[in-house]
Parts: structure tokens; C-alpha cells; sequence
């Protein structure tokens, strides 16, 4: 199928496209290995943080899983209408081993890479001192952005 996202980190690189497929790339070695995921097309990947971390993010239509470049193998996945009630907007890495969920129910998740959830409501919570959220715009990426850098300091938690 026709690429829609490209994630490279050392000597991986990933490929998602239309049909659901990961193609991981080990470039040292020359191999590749395409993964069916039977999902959605893949919206995004992204490795996570830190030198030699492996592990990347891949986010569908209907959620988000976790995998380990390295051995090619899925560590955990969120699917809407399966294992959580919620659709996912915007997923991305907080720090090396945790994630952060934007979904439509007005929620942000910091996730551990097993996908249990720690979730707040951003219009009830100040964050510090004068800043207060009182809502999220549901297609602003560069907030998503954003927020992400305000939340590191709960992801270190």
C-alpha cells in the first residue's frame, strides 16, 4: 500500500501505510520485515526518546500500539470499541517509557508502554499557579505539542 508515515532512529526505520502494514527496516543488516497489523492505516509513528531505546509508537484510526523495533515484536495496543470506550486524536512519547493520549472524551492519559492509564480531566485540573486549561481544541496538533512539554513534569512523576 501507499506510505503515510516514516519513523527512522539509528539504523531502523519504519514505514506505516494505507493498509495497516509496518515495514521495519534494519539498515546495518539489509533485512527488512513487513507486519500485517489489521488495522486502519497507520496516522503516525514515532521512537521514543533516549539513545538505543527501540521502542516506538504507531497510532491508527482506532488507537495506538507499542512496539519494539529491535526484535519486530508489539509490546501493547489501545483499540477503540475493544479495550477502551474513548476515541484516540493524538498519541506521542512524554519520556522513554511513557506515553501521552489526547482522546475525544476531553481526557489527556500519561500511559505507561503497557497502555494503563492514569487519566485527568483538563478542565478540572490546574496545572501550576496561573495556568489553568479550560479546554482542549480538538484538531490543534501544535497545542498537543505543547501540552506535551507542560505534562513531562507528571510523566517524571
Amino acid at each position: 500500500g501507499s506510505i503515510t508515515c516514516i519513523a527512522w532512529k539509528g539504523d531502523i526505520l519504519v514505514l506505516g501505510d494505507v493498509d495497516g502494514n509496518l515495514n521495519f527496516w534494519d539498515l546495518k543488516a539489509r533485512v527488512s520485515r513487513g507486519i500485517p497489523t489489521h488495522r486502519s492505516w497507520v496516522r503516525k509513528i514515532r521512537f521514543a526518546p533516549g539513545k538505543g531505546n527501540q521502542k516506538l509508537i504507531a497510532v491508527y484510526n482506532d488507537g495506538a500500539e507499542v512496539w519494539d523495533a529491535k526484535e519486530v515484536q508489539m509490546v501493547s495496543s489501545l483499540r477503540s470499541g475493544r479495550n477502551v470506550s474513548f476515541r484516540v486524536l493524538d498519541v506521542d512519547w512524554c519520556t522513554s517509557d511513557k506515553v501521552i493520549l489526547a482522546s475525544d472524551d476531553g481526557c489527556i492519559r500519561v500511559l505507561e508502554m503497557t497502555m494503563k492509564p492514569a487519566c485527568f480531566r483538563m478542565d478540572e485540573q490546574e496545572l501550576s499557579g496561573k495556568v489553568k486549561v479550560q479546554s482542549i481544541p480538538l484538531h490543534a496538533s501544535l497545542f498537543f505539542c505543547l501540552f506535551c512539554c507542560v505534562v513531562q513534569y507528571y510523566c517524571s512523576k
